[in-house]
């Protein structure tokens, strides 16, 4: 602690962050007590009080930023959405457009100042049609106030959280382009500007001559400005089973990298030490910022900064030491920094690589190192350059593996996901994207002076950039190098997830060892709810893969799911026999003494084909795990699913009102509907006399009306996903947002 006295200072003021985060305490009550123990502190001198003096002042801090945004007290008020403002805004960021629906809209980052022509001074993050706006920029614009979404299913990407964490609190839709107008053009932040401007000048000099090829284009980009906008989809995922996505983001080494490639440029015209830190120290923060003033950049070239300092001073800076004073300038700024998975991982990373790297590198390297007695210069050159090698490999070998186990935790509780083949991908990418990197900063730095120069760098980048693509490619191509891992308490009951996927519909089913999955969704649902819920729940493979309607919002993600996950498959002419298919027409039944005549369905569940069911059903029989072992992938399945979990029956329908009125009357416990519009709760408990029902859209319209069913009618639109499952012989309802409901077995 003597070494390192900001190392102490830093973790309280964690500590105090996330005790003021978790205790709603007041700030005034913080602010007595911070004032109390600095007296204490600054009466005794004790280490123990100065550290908890940073505690309480921290959780002061936090508290007090949240009292006093005024977004943050809008956003308690519930019927904020009602109303149509007439807003002024400053844009803080360029904005970014993006595809809804048939038009492109615009969503970036401001601030707002006026609201109806009050003064105020919040943070939103805008969507509207129209013009791209840029940094600096105010414009006046009508549209609607109102809170995040926040995540509805399990694994879902929590908007309202991440945005909470940046001090964004509401967002502001505006759907017409005529509502918004720009009143003029300014600057901002003149460092921020000046930063942006610097980056629009440069951005596609290390990229010239590559236009037409986009994905090398965008690579190139995202190693050298940490852009990964305009990434493929398939790409982020290879690069995130891989662990190599930390190159596509401002870090210590673009860092690292830019400092030293400016010292030596600087050191050519022989200046002072003094004056070249001077003029590397711009530099960096005109980097930071116009690479988007991230985390990672930011702590990056804070510890840049002070260990530059500490050189111009000619006092050596403790890297721990600077790590916890960046963190401790970061918290001070925003304290919801803390939460923010950017920053958990870089401080946490490189606080275990400062820690660790050097014990391992001569672990690894010790049983290669020549006999100690032998002086150096004994040593061939070519022995020396082998030591040198040996050396360099093993430091680099210990990052990784360091980098791999820290970021366990991550992994598993976060992206539940864990890559087996990091370590080896890392050790063999990170060389190539740090020359990638290194050909792009020389090529920017030589483009005034050489343009040919750089277009010859450029062509050496776009080699690069293929070495790097086949080094990732083969390091994804062994098999089971990745796998999902599930959250935690890990369960084989058997249950049934209705997802909140609105028009998809999709359901997903577990029994012991195995799963399966109805509606996968739209491509866009894909990405943004089933595949983020399947690695939550831990699936790797699924039993069955299978859809009620043959169209984008149903099965428009089945060959993603394909690519993605291993779907069993059994050939029609299985020798067991459990594939036949048979056709029916709708008024065919049973032909033998009315008996059941039960035929295993292209997916491993079961057609009833009696006259007690009609022929538009499919029965998933959850009770029994052998009755999953025949499954493939031949769709659709029947509008009308039913399914049974123990005693209980769980109907699922995806019929319109006049079918759902030709189905026969019978009791069930569950009903699960798209919408009210489809049938209202009193028509379906007429029909299926159920204990709950389940609206796949819409949203509750208010109090309930006298003359409708007193059966507890959720909305997943309000509940999120709900889960179906047994317990103790009862029927457990939960839902997403936290919402219980358990239900009886009874008598049919």
């Amino acid at each position: 602690m003597r070494r390192t006295p900001l190392g102490g200072l830093f973790l309280a003021a964690c500590l105090g962050v996330a005790v003021a985060e978790v205790c709603p305490i007041p700030f005034l009550a913080w602010g007595v007590a911070f004032g109390l123990l600095a007296i204490a502190g600054a009466v005794w001198r004790q280490t123990a009080l100065v550290l908890a003096a940073t505690l309480v002042f921290f959780g002061f801090w936090h508290s007090f930023r949240k009292a006093s945004d005024q977004g943050c007290q809008l956003a308690k008020k519930p019927d904020l959405a009602n109303r149509i403002h007439q807003i002024d805004l400053e844009a803080e960021a360029d904005s970014k457009p993006f595809h809804w629906a048939n038009q492109i809209k615009q969503r970036l980052i401001a601030k707002v100042i006026g609201v109806d022509g009050r003064p105020m001074d919040f943070r939103v993050e805008a969507e509207l049609a129209g013009q791209p706006i840029h940094y600096g920029d105010r414009w006046q614009v009508r549209g609607r106030l109102e809170a995040p979404q926040r995540a509805m299913n399990p694994g879902e990407f929590d908007e309202r959280a991440y945005l909470r964490h940046e001090g964004i609190y509401i967002v502001l839709n505006s759907a017409n382009a005529r509502d918004a107008t720009i009143k003029q053009h300014g600057w901002g932040n003149p460092i921020l500007a000046i930063a942006l401007t610097c980056r629009k000048a440069v951005e596609n000099i290390p990229t010239r001559s590559l236009e037409n090829d986009r994905p090398i284009k965008a690579l190139i980009e995202g190693v050298t400005f940490g852009d990964r906008s305009d990434f493929d989809p398939d790409l982020l995922d290879l690069l995130q089973d891989t662990g190599t996505l930390h190159l596509f983001v401002i870090d210590g080494l673009k860092v690292t990298l830019l400092a030293g490639i400016s010292w030596i440029a600087a050191r050519l015209f022989c200046l002072p030490r003094r004056w070249i830190v001077g003029a590397v120290v711009p530099l960096l923060l005109l980097y930071c910022a116009g690479t988007g003033l991230s985390a990672a950049g930011l702590r990056a070239t804070l510890m840049a900064l002070f260990v530059l300092v500490g050189i111009s001073l000619e006092r050596p800076v403790l890297q721990l030491n600077a790590m916890s004073g960046a963190g401790l300038i970061l918290l001070l700024c925003n304290p919801e920094e803390l939460f923010q998975l950017g920053f958990q991982l870089s401080f946490a990373i490189v606080a275990f690589i400062v820690i660790g790297a050097r014990p391992l590198t001569s672990c690894l390297a010790h049983p290669f190192k020549p006999d100690p007695w032998i002086p150096r210069q004994l040593l061939s050159p070519l022995g020396r350059l082998s030591q040198r090698l040996i050396h360099r490999s093993a430091e680099l070998l210990a990052v990784c593996t360091i980098c791999w186990v820290s970021s366990l935790p991550f992994s598993i509780f976060y992206f539940h996901r864990i890559s087996f083949s990091n370590v080896v991908a890392n050790f063999l990418a990170v060389p190539v994207g740090t020359w990638i990197l290194f050909t792009a900063l020389v090529s920017i730095l030589i483009s005034p002076i050489a343009g040919w120069a750089s277009i010859y760098l450029n062509n050496t980048n776009w080699l690069l950039a293929h070495v790097f693509l086949m080094i990732v490619n083969a390091s994804a191509a062994f098999p089971g190098q990745a796998m999902n891992i599930g959250g935690l308490p890990w369960s084989t009951e058997a249950k049934i997830v209705v997802l909140a996927s609105g028009r998809s519909q999709t359901v997903y089913f577990c029994r012991g060892s195995r799963s399966g999955l109805v509606n996968p969704g739209s491509p866009s649902k894909y990405r943004r709810i089933t595949e983020p819920f399947l690695r939550s729940a831990g699936v790797n493979d699924l039993s069955f893969l299978n859809w009620t309607r043959s169209d984008q919002d149903h099965s428009g993600s089945a060959s993603e799911i394909i690519k993605h996950f291993k779907v069993t498959r059994t050939s029609p002419d299985d020798s067991s026999g459990r594939l036949v298919r048979h056709s029916f027409s709708d008024g065919e039944s049973s032909a033998s003494g009315g008996k059941a005549d039960e035929v295993s369905s292209p997916i491993g569940l079961t057609n009833t084909t009696t006259s007690r069911i009609p022929l538009w059903e499919e029965t998933i029989n959850l009770n029994d795990e052998s009755e999953w072992s025949g499954t493939k992938l031949i769709p659709p399945l029947k509008p009308v699913l039913d399914c049974e979990l123990g005693s209980f029956v769980v109907l699922l329908l995806n019929i319109n009102r006049q079918q759902i009125e030709a189905l026969r009357s019978r009791t069930v416990d569950v009903v699960v509907v798209p919408s009210q519009r489809q049938c209202s709760s009193p028509e379906l408990v007429r029909k299926f006399h159920p204990q709950a029902i389940l609206y796949l859209q819409g949203k509750p319209a208010g109090n309930q009306s006298p003359g409708e069913p007193t059966v507890p009618i959720w909305f997943l639109g309000d509940k999120g996903a709900v889960t179906i499952t047994l317990s103790d012989k009862n029927l457990e309802l939960s839902g997403y947002l936290g919402a219980r409901l358990t239900l009886r077995s009874r008598s049919r």
